[in-house]
């Protein structure tokens, strides 16, 4: 047995950053982190006959016209085993929220004010990483097969309005 990747990150880190002017307000949320590795297993599955596009298979694959193919020969012996070659980095940027916030000061004795937001929330994530995301979670169950993607579904990108009245 050989390692061959590790997936915890050396470094985790965030920013989180808030600008106000009058009654603007900006509400600015990043996160990533750094130097960790994932185990593609959607890249396995596709490295195969069984299951791989078999035109994208055939130009990608090593042959005596194309000796430039990235992958090995068609039903080559072990190309269907887990190997570094399926091993990516995962370190990403996230721009994780985003919120605007406008207050109108109405003044009534009733009323005093409304303040309307918008937050967006998983806008964009910087990465090499060739995955759905490189935030896996294939195996939560079995820690023993953390860094594992194996088809894990990315973070939902979601928008919110919302309006709150202060009386």
């Amino acid at each position: 047995m050989t390692v061959i990747g590790n997936p915890n990150p050396t470094c985790c880190y965030g920013l989180n950053n808030r600008l106000t002017w009058r009654n603007l307000s900006l509400i600015v949320t990043l996160d990533g982190a750094a130097d960790f590795d994932i185990l593609n297993l959607n890249l396995l599955n596709t490295a195969t006959y069984r299951t791989g596009n078999y035109s994208n298979l055939r130009s990608e694959s090593f042959r005596e016209a194309s000796s430039n193919g990235g992958q090995p020969r068609l039903n080559a012996v072990g190309s269907d085993v887990i190997s570094s070659r399926f091993v990516e980095d995962g370190s990403y940027l996230r721009l994780s929220n985003i919120q605007i916030n406008y207050r109108i000061d109405i003044g009534k004795k009733w009323l005093r004010n409304i303040d309307l937001a918008f937050t967006a929330k998983n806008l964009c994530t910087l990465t090499g990483y060739s995955g759905y995301s490189p935030l896996v979670n294939s195996y939560s169950y079995d820690l023993s097969r953390y860094g594992l993607d194996n088809g894990s579904y990315p973070l939902a990108r979601t928008f919110l309005f919302s309006v709150k009245a202060t009386f």
